[in-house]
C-alpha cells in the first residue's frame, strides 16, 4: 500500500476511536483495518495481566489467537520480547525464528508464518502488552510500515484505557474490563460453535455478523447469546 493509503489507514483507525462503544468491537474492526494497510495475514494483540503474564486480548483468527496464547505458556515469542523490552521486534527468516524462540519459533513456521513484527502497547510510559503482525512470506515491514504499525498499536493502547475514564478508573482495571469483554466473547462463540457444528474460527465470524446485523456492539452480542444459552433458549437448526 502506497503510503497516501497507509495515512488514510491509521486516519480511520484514529477518528474510530471517538466512536468506540466496546473495546473487543473496537479491535475487531481494527484488525481487519491494520492487515488490509500493512498486507499481513493474522495479528495477535497481548495484554499484560496483573500477574504481570501476557494474556490474549484480541486476535485476527483462531489460529493466531492460539499462537499468541503459547508465546504466555512457553513464555517467548514476539510479544514477550516487544513487552519486556519495550522495542519493536522484527523477525524475517527461518533461521532466526527458530534460533531465537526455540519453543515459538517452530510453532510459528508450522502455522505458515514465515515473518512477525511485534510492536509494544504503550500508554503513559507503562507498557501495556503488545501487538503482532504475520506474514506468510519471509518479508519484514518496511520503513513506513513500521512507523503504521506504531500507529495502530498506539489507537489499540488508547482503545484499552478510554481515555476519557483514565483519571478515575487505574490501567490495570482497564485492562482486566478489557479482558473480560474477551472472556464473555469466548463464550458466546462456543454457544455458536456447538450451535452451528462450526470452529471456533468460523463461530467467531458468526458473532461479528450477528452484531452487525442488530446494530449493536460484539460485547453486547456475545451478552445477549450466552444469556439465551444459559436459559435454554437456543436450539440447533
Amino acid at each position: 500500500m502506497d503510503d497516501t493509503r497507509l495515512d488514510q489507514a491509521v486516519e480511520h483507525a484514529t477518528s474510530a476511536l471517538r466512536e468506540r462503544q466496546d473495546v473487543a468491537g473496537f479491535l475487531a474492526d481494527l484488525i481487519e483495518v491494520c492487515q488490509r494497510a500493512l498486507a499481513v495475514e493474522a495479528t495477535g494483540i497481548m495484554v499484560l495481566s496483573r500477574g504481570g503474564r501476557l494474556q490474549l486480548l484480541a486476535a485476527s483468527s483462531h489460529q493466531s489467537a492460539e499462537l499468541e496464547l503459547y508465546q504466555s505458556q512457553v513464555d517467548e515469542g514476539p510479544c514477550v520480547d516487544a513487552a519486556e523490552g519495550d522495542v519493536s521486534i522484527i523477525v524475517a527468516d527461518e533461521a532466526t525464528l527458530r534460533e531465537r524462540w526455540p519453543h515459538f519459533g517452530p510453532a510459528m513456521l508450522a502455522a505458515g508464518f514465515q515473518s512477525v513484527h511485534s510492536t509494544p502497547l504503550r500508554w503513559e510510559g507503562s507498557i501495556l502488552g503488545a501487538m503482532a503482525l504475520f506474514r506468510h512470506d519471509a518479508v519484514a515491514l518496511d520503513s513506513r510500515e513500521h512507523d503504521a504499525a506504531r500507529s495502530f498499536a498506539d489507537v489499540v493502547a488508547h482503545a484499552v484505557m478510554d481515555g476519557e475514564q483514565t483519571e478515575t478508573v487505574s490501567a490495570q482495571e482497564r485492562v482486566d474490563a478489557a479482558l473480560a469483554e474477551r472472556v464473555l466473547i469466548e463464550r458466546a462463540k462456543g454457544v455458536l460453535a456447538r450451535l452451528h457444528d462450526v470452529e471456533m474460527g468460523d463461530a467467531y465470524d458468526l458473532l461479528i455478523a450477528a452484531a452487525r446485523a442488530s446494530g449493536v456492539t460484539l460485547t453486547a452480542a456475545a451478552a445477549e447469546l450466552v444469556e439465551r444459552a444459559q436459559r435454554g433458549e437456543l436450539n440447533r437448526p
